[in-house]
């Protein structure tokens, strides 16, 4: 019952967008003040259906799989999608590549991949003056990957991870740096999957506004023995309440935030390491 409430708003609130769409789909050039006769109910019905989301499967090379079902997401998601012109050809660029599927209400699906345009099926949507709005839809879906359930499986793929305080750049020759055991790895997540990822919170925003972006440690997860700064992914403890996660092989680094407590631990293994 509830899942039929749920595909029946999804429904409603796709119809109310894509009139406008449906219109220019089918050529009509309706005039002010004129009746709208629809000869055809199952057709319309099943334009409807073919462009109605009701999941996004995310895959990203880096952080893995996820999917988007929450009826509130998939509306914002489409409401800036159809806001978009659509080219038949098109280029779009490999850096910082999101791709999966669009699963629509009427059964099909649809491959989509996502940089600095979006792509869905055979056609390329977003100009040079839309790169705003492609970057909402980046940000929307890039929210949905950067979880704590990733973040702890990039923790057990990570070649190291190393300590390092507030205003020291990550330099593996310092003597500032300690490198976690795995006995420290295996507690620090534990304690990041009691963390709950923050979406609003005005707590946290009385927070950032009263003290700032001010980490007192960093933890970088490096991936490759180079460890470029680049290639890595860093946890920002901001307090004893906070933790910020940043991905540097981004060209768009996004901060997202959590709410948990890994300052003592961190601050813990600080100390023991001086």
């Amino acid at each position: 019952m509830k899942k039929n409430i749920l595909s029946s708003l999804l429904i409603f609130f796709f119809l109310l967008m894509l009139l406008p769409l449906l219109f220019d789909l089918f050529a009509l050039n309706i005039a002010e003040n004129t009746n709208i006769i629809i000869e055809n109910n199952r057709n319309f019905e099943n334009v409807i259906k073919a462009n109605t989301p009701v999941e996004i499967e995310v895959i990203d090379q880096r952080w893995g799989k996820t999917s988007i079902n929450a009826p509130e997401v998939l509306f914002a998601f489409w409401n800036i999608f159809s806001n978009l012109n659509s080219y038949p050809q098109e280029n779009i660029s490999d850096e910082d590549l999101i791709s999966g599927k669009v699963y629509f209400f009427d059964g099909s699906e649809k491959y989509f991949s996502l940089s600095n345009r979006f792509k869905l099926g055979d056609y390329y949507y977003g100009s040079r003056e839309e790169e705003i709005e492609v970057k909402k839809l980046y940000n929307l879906i890039k929210n949905h990957l950067n979880t704590k359930n990733n973040l702890i499986e990039m923790l057990g793929q990570a070649a190291a991870v190393y300590l390092y305080p507030r205003n020291q750049f990550f330099d593996l020759n310092s003597s500032n740096i300690t490198k976690l055991e795995e006995a420290s790895i295996d507690n620090l997540i534990e304690l990041i999957y009691q963390s709950e990822k923050i979406e609003y919170d005005n707590q946290f925003n009385k927070f950032i506004l009263e003290k700032g972006y001010n980490p007192v440690y960093h933890l970088a997860l490096t991936f490759t023995n180079k460890s470029a700064s680049e290639d890595l992914i860093i946890i920002s403890i901001l307090s004893d309440k906070y933790f910020a996660l940043t991905d540097m092989s981004q060209i768009n680094r996004n901060i997202t935030y959590f709410k948990g407590n890994i300052f003592s631990l961190v601050n813990q293994l600080f100390i023991q390491a001086k």
